[in-house]
């Protein structure tokens, strides 16, 4: 058992009641102090604005646990460790972690992260033990090479950010159902660009790391980071600042995706690996285990709506505008594709490009999963989805009774200039790969095949198509505050839309409209996803989440409409606006 202490406050036990190795019980608290820190620095009192600062202490060894008291029975711990971390703690320092010595070697050997530790100058006396050396735990590196030093307060800046790995670590285990919600500095949706691009740069780092170090390659270098928190800055000014899909929302879908990447590692490590061993399937077992698809799927929520206009592609199409001059089909998509290979390509980001795609392989496999990724997110082409759910009929149709169909009605369709074809795909990737060249060699001229196909097989492209259409509209399968907040801003993106003659009014129908569509599209993807990963996303209650959603917004769906009408013809602010919608359960209950 490995035990941290904070003085007055707070115990933390790593390795019970459930036994984990040692190593692993050491580095689970490790981990929870490490990002308690990181909390607390941007951390201040709501009456005063005042910044706290917390110290800690961790300890391992044996213990004694059991059930205590009647009246109000306590799970409780006794024994040596405890008192030992007690110590550690009242003899460690401001914003410091102090750690016995058998704790400093038992991360030595911690299974997943690298930690920093430095022994402390000269030995401590602790009450009980004499005279005893200790360790500070200064950072983590995990698969990466990135340290921050949290050192002594004084000499650290109270809003100094978070080390990439701690960061990136915080937003995949946030519950699903809350992400972006407010549960710390480090989670809670924010309109800072700078902090946006931080954060998608931390989690596109740790991707990046382990997929770099499943191949064999070396450590990310400070060059490769610089560039890619460069990359993530450009990308991210090319989105236009529309209501829905903008960095904000990109930001969302990215971070969901991250979750989704994280669970199924989870449910992994939980199964010990024997439920996905079981699979039939080795396509859909190498999504799950794959770190370069992981990498590409999280870098294609990323760009996935760069240079969007706010305007769907049947509206671009009508308007005739410049975008439609070069693809036949899934335009916006298309254009976001080009665009961020394109950047990409550019000569600042060579050693990026070569870190990302080392072979001529690998170079045909990026662009080939994130095409696919992206352009499955068309969803108002029936073109489009058709194709994905065919796909999904002919990879799974053996462990499905009833086949799954499109019935989208409510949802504004495309009007492409001409039906996808393997010539079209094939032409449009084309126009993306002629952009990549690593060294003085330009990716081969490939076959109508070899878009279309994949080692992978069509239950991988499956795989992969419906974790992006998730992400992509996780928001409906969270929480009740994610779904109201981007169904507003999709409401706000379309009235701007008829404002501009573009389309008829959307208010009418609205309510209509929402349940539709989850009727028909968000419940099915939820419940196909769960059979493409043979229930290992079960524990994010997707459909259960959706489902809730629906059951609420059957209740309370032509109120909010009516409340998105008034407070868009008022100017009203989006936080007024949903302040307002919240007030309607209380309403219905007083009701």
């Amino acid at each position: 058992m490995t035990s941290l202490s904070y003085r007055d406050a707070y115990m933390v036990v790593g390795g019970a009641p459930h036994r984990i190795p040692a190593p692993e019980a050491a580095e689970k608290v490790a981990l929870f102090a490490l990002e308690a820190m990181e909390f607390v620095k941007n951390f201040k009192t709501a009456e005063d604005d005042e910044s706290i600062f917390i110290r800690a202490g961790v300890a391992s060894g044996p213990v004694v646990a059991g059930v205590v008291g009647k009246a109000m029975p306590r799970y409780c711990f006794f024994g040596d460790t405890v008192n030992l971390a007690s110590r550690m703690e009242s003899n460690s320092k401001s914003m410091k972690i102090q750690c016995s010595d058998f704790t400093n070697r038992l991360l030595r050997d911690a299974p997943t992260f690298d930690f920093c530790l430095d022994k402390r100058e000269g030995m401590v006396h602790l009450k009980g033990k004499g005279m005893t050396q200790t360790w500070w735990i200064q950072s983590i590196n995990g698969p990466t090479s990135t340290t921050f030093q949290i050192g002594d307060v004084e000499s650290q800046p109270i809003n100094q950010v978070a080390n990439t790995v701690i960061q990136s670590m915080a937003l995949s285990k946030q519950a699903w159902e809350c992400v972006g919600q407010p549960d710390s500095s480090l989670v809670s949706a924010t309109s800072n660009k700078s902090t946006m691009v931080y954060r998608i740069f931390s989690i596109l780092e740790y991707r990046l790391s382990i997929a770099m170090k499943d191949r064999g390659q070396k450590p990310l270098t400070y060059t490769l980071k610089n560039e890619l928190h460069s990359y993530v800055q450009n990308i991210l000014s090319m989105y236009n600042n529309v209501h829905f899909h903008g960095i904000e929302h990109a930001s969302h879908v990215t971070i969901s995706m991250h979750k989704l990447i994280d669970s199924l590692g989870e449910s992994a490590k939980r199964s010990s690996l024997r439920r996905i061993e079981m699979m039939e399937d080795s396509e859909t077992t190498d999504i799950i285990h794959n770190s370069f698809t992981h990498f590409a799927l999280v870098f294609a929520c990323v760009i996935h709506d760069v240079e969007h206009t706010g305007k769907s592609n049947k509206i671009l199409n009508t308007t005739r505008h410049k975008i439609t001059r070069k693809y036949s089909w899934s335009e916006a998509e298309h254009n976001s594709v080009h665009v961020a290979i394109q950047l990409l390509s550019c000569r600042k980001y060579k050693d990026l490009l070569n870190a990302i795609c080392p072979s001529t392989n690998d170079r045909d496999l990026f662009i080939q999963k994130v095409l696919w990724a992206i352009l499955s997110t068309d969803i108002a082409s029936t073109e489009r989805l058709n194709g994905c759910i065919a796909r999904f009929n002919e990879a799974y149709s053996s462990q499905v009774g009833d086949l799954f169909t499109v019935d989208l009605h409510n949802i504004p369709q495309a009007s492409p200039n001409g039906a996808e074809t393997r010539r079209g795909s094939m032409r449009s990737f084309n126009a993306v790969t002629k952009y990549l060249k690593i060294g003085h060699y330009y990716v081969r001229n490939l076959h109508d095949e070899d878009i279309e196909s994949t080692d992978n097989g069509s239950k991988g492209r499956a795989a992969i198509e419906h974790l992006m259409q998730v992400a992509d509209i996780a928001h409906i399968m969270q929480n009740w505050e994610n779904f109201l907040k981007w169904n507003l801003r999709m409401y706000k993106e379309l009235m701007d839309c008829h404002k501009n003659g573009l389309i008829p009014d959307p208010s009418s129908g609205w309510s209509e409209v929402q349940i539709d569509f989850i009727v028909n599209y968000v419940i099915p993807l939820a419940c196909r996803t769960n059979i493409v990963f043979d229930d290992n996303l079960s524990m994010l209650n997707l459909t259960n989440n959706a489902q809730a959603n629906l059951s609420r917004w059957i209740n309370e769906g032509d109120i909010i409409a009516g409340i998105f009408v008034s407070g868009y013809q008022g100017n009203d602010s989006e936080n007024d606006i949903l302040l307002e919608c919240l007030s309607q359960e209380l309403l219905m209950e007083d009701e």
